[in-house]
């Protein structure tokens, strides 16, 4: 499961994102946090959203790519 947020303090407009990544019992297993500079409250909680994916995919990846290497 993947929990992200996206916030934009007023009235600087200066914008942060952040997600969890959980395991099917809640533990947390991934988190992460980013500055995304000045935008709108829809685009930081989409790039939240696009942040999460990738910090996911990314770690699927590389246990792909380990067990690829370890069945070759």
């Amino acid at each position: 499961m993947i929990n992200t947020d996206g916030s934009v303090q007023q009235p600087s407009s200066k914008a942060a994102a952040g997600g969890l990544m959980r395991d099917h019992t809640g533990k947390c297993m991934n988190a992460f946090i980013s500055n995304l500079g000045i935008c709108t409250i829809t685009r930081a909680e989409i790039k939240a959203a696009i942040q999460g994916l990738r910090t996911r995919f990314r770690k699927y990846s590389f246990t792909l790519t380990r067990l690829r290497h370890i069945i070759s």
